[in-house]
């Protein structure tokens, strides 16, 4: 089963359309794209959230917690970059319409050629589930050449596609799970 969900992504994946890119007057380089899910808006909602126990991070096997739940920051420690923690910030909170998280290295230390970056889920009810549409504003260190940061935003545009497309695989995937725990 998990073969097969792999090569639907992949196949999915090649056919879907590349995010939108847009370069706002702020320096950030913001791109866009949606996706249609066969899971509850709710659901959907919950794996985004940092402060929910089943969020995405966590069923994947990473550390999520909570460095000032006042202020809605978490830290996430990804197995794939141990020594790279993230702290996200939840910028904007509507279940289950949508959710913003910003994101920056530990200790505000740029992640790579990433100073920082918004990421913004709206979900919507779809016939089959909910679209999911990510608006993801990324702020690149200063200094880097016109050549570095078109180089680093094609990167990005990959990896807002690659996002979508896992929240697509696990969303639909915990829905499965949940129909076979009542069915």
């Amino acid at each position: 089963m998990v073969v097969n969900r792999l090569i639907a992504a992949l196949r999915r994946a090649a056919g879907s359309p590349a995010p939108k890119m847009n370069r706002p007057a702020d320096g950030a380089v913001e791109f866009s794209a949606e996706i249609a899910i066969n899971a509850a808006p709710v659901s959907v909602y919950q794996l985004l959230d940092p402060s929910n126990p089943q969020n995405r991070w966590t069923a994947r096997g990473d550390r999520v917690e909570a460095v000032d739940r006042s202020n809605e920051l978490y830290r996430l420690c990804d197995q794939r970059m141990p020594d790279e923690p993230f702290l996200m910030q939840i910028d904007k909170a509507a279940p289950p319409d949508a959710i913003a998280i910003t994101t920056l290295g530990d200790g505000g230390q740029p992640i790579g050629a990433l100073a920082r970056s918004t990421s913004l889920y709206a979900i919507a009810p779809h016939p089959a589930g909910c679209a999911v549409s990510l608006t993801e504003r990324v702020f690149f260190i200063d200094g880097l050449s016109p050549r570095d940061i078109g180089k680093h935003a094609k990167m990005m545009a990959k990896a807002v596609g690659i996002d979508l497309e896992r929240l697509k695989d696990e969303a639909e995937a915990t829905a499965d799970q949940r129909a076979a725990a009542l069915g």
